[in-house]
């Protein structure tokens, strides 16, 4: 029963409320749980898997079901789903992906739809077909000419996204967000320089670019917006524009974006934005120009990432007083935040001890 509370509403089942279409494509890993799928969550379809990652080729998706699963890791081989049926997919799996994105748009064309398209690529396993790794055979590290190739196929994907919103005459009025995950990962040829950093810290390699967004009709095309904002900001600017009367559930931590992105408000849209990795102890704030990080694998720092994008640096003994306001500001934020209600990713030993029949889901 782990993943994410009923008692938190989804932008789906938000948007339902609303009277919108809902397709969730891709990876869910919000709780495996028949309780929990996307069908419950707010989504009228879904065609993807139910883990955090998987395998891109079809041949490798070898298990029916989750009762056939003996480790964390074999969610990776399941078959695909479609609401809640096993199929047989033929595809590479990022192709497949957009194939039902690009399907789903020509046939609500006349109607609202909102598609959450959860691309698994770049994440590993390491994986392209030759299609989209010819196009790179002058990258001679084996890791980095597969990661480019990944990347490749998903630039393909949005391609013929926007290509079928436009057929459509849609693009005007659709917003489309590109969600960034997180920064590249150290291990997998992924380059995020001149930031310092990668996946899972909060240095700005790890950090830097929430989201890119689209909607001709309220956002000037090519704009960069300098100000720090954050993904948590998407639900709120969605639900600004939907149906009148029709609140969130419960009371979001974003803002609205449209009016600061069109200049209409030239202040800040977050005086401080937090983060907290809680089994690693890491913490960070940004406020203004100033990011302070306190992290097992950073020493207890202070950047200005406006001057210093790279955070070549340290500030915290030049500017103590800097660094002490944000440490206490972040204190009283954490004091507003729930504890985990279930162990993170990285503990399933500890799980396991805790529940000996994880797998056994037959027995429940």
């Amino acid at each position: 029963n782990m993943g994410l509370p009923r008692s938190e509403q989804t932008l789906a089942s938000y948007l339902d409320q609303s009277g919108y279409a809902t397709l969730a494509l891709g990876k869910w890993h919000l709780g495996a749980h028949e309780s929990l799928h996307p069908l419950e969550r707010g989504f009228d379809d879904f065609y993807g898997y139910l883990s955090g990652g998987h395998h891109y080729f079809p041949e490798l998706w070898t298990l029916q079901d989750l009762s056939e699963i003996t480790s964390q890791f074999d969610g990776y081989k399941t078959k695909l789903l479609r609401n809640h049926t096993r199929v047989d997919e033929t595809e590479y799996l990022t192709d497949a992906l957009s194939r039902e994105a690009v399907s789903y748009i020509e046939k609500k064309s006349k109607e609202p739809f909102f598609i959450y398209l959860a691309y698994n690529a770049p994440h590993t396993p390491l994986q392209a077909t030759e299609k989209y790794l010819k196009r790179f055979v002058h990258i001679k590290d084996e890791k980095r000419r597969t990661y480019a190739a990944m990347i490749s196929a998903v630039d393909d994907g949005v391609g013929i996204v926007l290509e079928k919103l436009e057929e459509k005459g849609l693009t005007k009025n659709t917003i489309v967000i590109y969600l960034s995950d997180n920064g590249g990962p150290k291990h997998n040829g992924s380059d995020n320089s001149p930031l310092r950093g990668y996946k899972g810290n909060y240095l700005e390699g790890g950090i830097r670019v929430p989201f890119a967004i689209q909607w001709p009709d309220k956002i000037k095309a090519g704009s960069t917006y300098e100000k720090p904002i954050i993904s948590l900001d998407i639900f709120a600017t969605i639900a600004a524009q939907c149906t009148p009367g029709v609140r969130p559930k419960n009371e979001l931590d974003g803002v609205d974006l449209i009016p600061y992105l069109n200049g209409s408000i030239t202040k800040a849209p977050h005086e401080y934005l937090f983060w907290r990795n809680y089994d690693r102890k890491g913490k960070a704030v940004r406020n203004a120009d100033y990011k302070m990080i306190v992290d097992k694998k950073v020493d207890p720092s202070l950047y200005n990432v406006t001057e210093d994008i790279g955070e070549t640096t340290n500030l915290k003994s030049e500017n103590p007083e800097g660094f002490t306001k944000l440490t206490k500001a972040w204190q009283a934020w954490e004091a507003t935040v729930k504890e985990p209600i279930f162990l993170g990713l990285r503990r399933g030993k500890e799980y396991d001890k805790l529940h000996p029949d994880r797998y056994d889901i037959k027995k429940r």
